[in-house]
């Protein structure tokens, strides 16, 4: 409990989570305002440029939002982002839950905006569209697009291993263009459900269908990270005995007694130290210098 109550007062929390809610608002206001353009598009041969200009216009919206927001914690804006980034323990779970809140929070502000500027009352069809899918195979398309994307964004937020090779805003916009160019005919691509919340909460507007914009994009946002921890880039050694370290310091916090707690960082700070001298050791094993060859030289 002490320790959730210290995370709370932390002022980069904070910045972090109304980035967040900034992010998402101006997301979703704007997504708003495409879909619902798109959506009185009746010309047949209009219609195919007409959706390859909303992916466009919806990645570089990614694009921007990320790279401007992204600065404190690289701007999630989308849940199933989230939920992937706290499956890989790259976030806590009270901070991904404070960013999924704040995410739908958001949702209803962008809505909130396009009602009150534009002046319209949204049907239900002008911003999800009709299925021309059963529900089951729809909530698996919106899964395996929001699976493409989080992996992709994944990979990208990596900044400690050598993969880091290339702007996660890019990789961001391009992957939500894609996948809404791939699953707007079948499922309409929403991908994010603080539009979903949004709508329903501001216009009252709750299709039979709406929840595959829930299942299928969080389903999606947990599979990438399972896929991506224990699949496709499993922590290296480096790596969990670093996580276990910082658990045992982390675990210091939770010890009362100062006797304790002393004895516990004498134990850690050993541990750390012996751990130090064999990893210095192994590595000049692995590179020997005789004293044969430094006399020849």
């Amino acid at each position: 409990m002490r320790r959730v109550l210290k995370q709370l007062r932390s002022i980069l929390l904070w910045r972090c989570v109304i980035a967040e809610l900034l992010a998402s608002s101006l997301y979703c206001f704007f997504a708003t305002q495409m879909l619902f353009r798109l959506s009185r598009t009746l010309d047949k041969n209009i219609i195919v440029v007409q959706t390859q200009s909303t992916a466009l216009s919806l990645g570089f919206l990614v694009m921007v939002l990320s790279h401007g927001f992204g600065v404190s914690h690289n701007a999630f804006i989308f849940p199933s982002i989230t939920f992937g980034k706290c499956l890989m323990k790259k976030t806590g779970f009270l901070s991904s839950l404070l960013y999924f809140l704040f995410q739908m929070i958001g949702g209803v502000i962008g809505v909130a905006l396009d009602h009150v500027i534009n002046s319209r009352q949204l049907n239900a069809g002008e911003i999800f569209p009709r299925l021309n899918v059963t529900i089951g195979i729809g909530c698996v398309i919106e899964g395996i697009l929001s699976l493409l994307f989080v992996l992709a964004v994944l990979s990208t937020h990596e900044k400690e291993s050598g993969r880091y090779q290339i702007t996660p805003s890019l990789v961001f916009g391009f992957g939500v263009a894609a996948s809404f160019v791939m699953g707007h005919h079948q499922t309409g691509a929403i991908l994010n459900p603080s539009i979903v919340f949004g709508v329903g909460i501001v216009h009252n507007h709750w299709p039979q269908f709406v929840w595959i914009y829930w299942v299928g994009p969080l389903i999606g946002g947990m599979l990438g990270g399972f896929l991506y921890v224990f699949l496709l880039y499993p922590p290296t050694e480096k790596e969990e005995k670093n996580s276990r370290m910082e658990s045992e310091k982390e675990s210091l916090y939770s010890i009362s007694s100062t006797k304790d707690k002393s004895r516990k960082l004498d134990h850690y700070e050993r541990n750390a130290a012996l751990s130090y001298i064999i990893e210095s050791n192994s590595q000049s094993y692995k590179n020997p210098v005789f004293e044969d060859d430094t006399k020849k030289t």
